[in-house]
């Protein structure tokens, strides 16, 4: 009986284990945010994309530079001309965004999140 008093709480290096796994993810969690919340307003300028009325008449070039202008307006630095796919058919303008971001986390440890975003736009 006398043992299981002597056994409260956790060690040193028990703490020091548990502050390293927090602070870890916590690391994470503010290297992925920026990444993530680029991510939500390439969806919004989709969105807005979709929305828009007339597209199917606009050239392919014109409505790049729609989305560019979207893109721009929502501080948006990871999506380039090459990452945007534009097809037009059947009265739809279909729009496809796939690009990646590398994150550097330590020395040699990067993080590497693809997205693949779409929007269709019927008129």
């Amino acid at each position: 009986m006398k043992n299981i008093k002597r056994q409260q709480g956790v060690t040193a290096i028990g703490w020091l284990i548990i502050l390293g796994l927090i602070a870890f993810f916590v690391t994470l969690a503010l290297k992925l945010f920026p990444v993530y919340s680029e991510n939500f307003n390439v969806k919004s300028s989709l969105k807005s994309m979709e929305k828009t009325q007339g597209l199917y008449k606009n050239s392919t070039a014109k409505i790049r530079s729609l989305l560019q202008r979207k893109l721009d307006i929502n501080n948006v630095k990871s999506v380039t001309k090459k990452n945007v796919k534009i097809n037009k058919r059947n009265g739809v303008v279909v729009i496809n965004v796939n690009y990646s971001v590398k994150v550097p986390l330590v020395g040699a440890l990067s993080l590497v999140a693809d997205f693949y975003e779409t929007a269709e736009a019927a008129n």
